[in-house]
């Protein structure tokens, strides 16, 4: 069982994300990350480019493509932060799809 305090820092991590092929429809899902995706960290709106987000060359190799994956955009030092850009693949409308958001 999880502690009280780590399962609401779980709903701060979480995000909905449209898991859809289509642009017709939505198919929403809500996500957290606990493996190698919770290492990156919100880019947008930074002057700096992404480092990490869709490749979509590359993508098409890889079974879920950049719906379940991410690449590594430019060449990464060892020891830099890994940043995204959020709004690539987080649904701003998710929560309240979910009733999750007041009115």
């Amino acid at each position: 069982m999880l502690d009280g305090d780590f399962a609401c820092d779980v709903m701060q991590w979480a995000y909905v994300q449209d898991v859809s092929d289509s642009e017709e429809y939505e198919e929403l899902r809500i996500s957290v990350d606990l493996d190698e995706g919770c290492f990156c960290n919100n880019g947008e709106g930074s002057d700096e480019p992404g480092s990490v987000g869709c490749d979509e060359d590359e993508a098409v190799n890889f079974d879920g493509g950049c719906t379940s994956n991410y690449f590594a955009l430019r060449d990464i030092e060892a020891g830099e932060e890994l940043i995204c850009n959020y709004g690539e693949f987080v649904v701003l409308h998710g929560w309240r799809e979910f009733g999750l958001v007041d009115e």
